[in-house]
């Protein structure tokens, strides 16, 4: 229903549209989006002064493919609003999540 659709990790309209409906670009897309983000994931530290820079970069490619939920942590953590660790767990785990939608629909 509906409601799913709002909770889904990335959001395969937005996808398309980006695409024009291609689905071997969109997939390729999603190859990307998984590659990039296992690397951000390997060298994301919350120590780190490049910490707003990083974020930010996922951001935009969250945004790429309709990863709201990413985009949305990454934007708290760029910004580095109050409770930063917190939000940057939150972030590795959108990410996490995001990167295992996206492989999923790349079984399909």
């Amino acid at each position: 229903g509906d409601m799913e659709q709002k909770q889904a990790l990335i959001d395969l309209d937005h996808l398309m549209r980006q695409t024009m409906n291609d689905r071997d670009l969109s997939r390729e897309i999603l190859q990307i989006f998984i590659n990039q983000m296992q690397q951000r994931l390997l060298t994301l530290d919350s120590e780190s002064p490049d910490l707003s820079q990083h974020a930010h970069s996922i951001k935009g490619s969250a945004k790429g493919i309709g990863a709201w939920g990413v985009a949305d942590a990454a934007e708290r953590v760029e910004l580095r609003q109050p409770d930063l660790r917190k939000n940057y767990d939150q972030l590795r785990h959108e990410i996490e999540s995001a990167v295992q939608e996206a492989q999923h629909l790349l079984m399909d």
